[in-house]
């Protein structure tokens, strides 16, 4: 059965510009949009200790064996540090993306990164051959101030030697409507999509006082973990989608949607 989210309405969270290549996504099977990020990402401040730590392993880059980047964000932020001290990159190192999306971003610099056949998520890229043995191997990853520390965990275990460049951080966007979520209801929205635990937690700030709305209101969500997460803030109906990819999240909107109306598709 064809994809179809015709006459769907979808507030689509993510910031920018991911949330762009989502919404154009979501479009293309039929969906209406509405794009409004519940989370903003920006660089760390120069004189804040992350931005300092993050700069020091990066000029160290020709050390480690292993180099991942967790997002398109990661890429974004990490790769205009490493531009800045490595005009030409090191070339012993693997690179890894945590899913395609990622592994495109670090194309248009010229790296080519392995990812997860399946999955865009760090259960996922631990499943690749190059990171099962990794005993005393020094590996960075590239990521966000603070966040899911399961990775890092993980590889330790293994007995790597793991560090993290931590290049950006997440926050509430600026000038928020105090009545955004009755302004977006009123739009009739079908779905929200919640890329992490704190875009929910974010949802649930933005919209204080309309949150048994929000709650009540389907959400789309990247795997059972941040689904777990949903449930336990409260949220009614969650729809579970394979990854955070464009097509994966089109693909179980558009089953949840055939459920619902079902001649769509027909």
């Amino acid at each position: 059965m064809a994809l179809s989210l015709a006459e769907m309405t979808v507030w689509v969270t993510r910031p920018t510009p991911q949330a762009t290549a989502l919404a154009d996504a979501l479009q293309k099977y039929g969906a209406n949009t509405i794009i409004q990020p519940a989370m903003a990402i920006k660089p760390c401040p120069e004189a804040s200790e992350a931005w300092r730590g993050a700069k020091s392993l990066i000029m160290d880059l020709d050390n480690f064996q292993h180099i991942i980047f967790i997002s398109t964000n990661a890429v974004c932020h990490g790769m205009a540090i490493i531009e800045t001290y490595w005009p030409q990159l090191p070339q012993q190192q693997i690179w890894y993306a945590i899913g395609q999306s990622t592994a495109d971003a670090l194309a248009s610099f010229g790296v080519k990164a392995q990812l997860p056949a399946q999955g865009s998520n760090s259960e996922a890229l631990l499943q690749l051959p190059g990171l099962h043995q990794v005993t005393d191997a020094k590996i960075l990853i590239v990521s966000g101030l603070g966040g899911r520390q399961f990775l890092r965990q993980q590889l330790q275990d293994r007995g790597a030697r793991v560090s993290v460049a931590e290049c950006y951080q997440r926050s509430l966007p600026d000038n928020l409507a105090a009545d955004l979520a009755q302004q977006l209801s009123q739009s009739g929205i079908d779905v929200i999509t919640a890329g992490s635990v704190e875009t929910l937690q974010n949802l649930l700030v933005i919209s204080a006082n309309q949150a048994d709305a929000i709650i009540q209101t389907t959400v789309v969500v990247p795997g059972q973990r941040v689904a777990d997460a949903a449930a336990k803030l409260g949220f009614h109906e969650i729809i579970t989608a394979n990854s955070a990819s464009n097509e994966d999240t089109a693909t179980a909107l558009s089953h949840w949607w055939q459920q619902r109306r079902p001649n769509q598709g027909e």
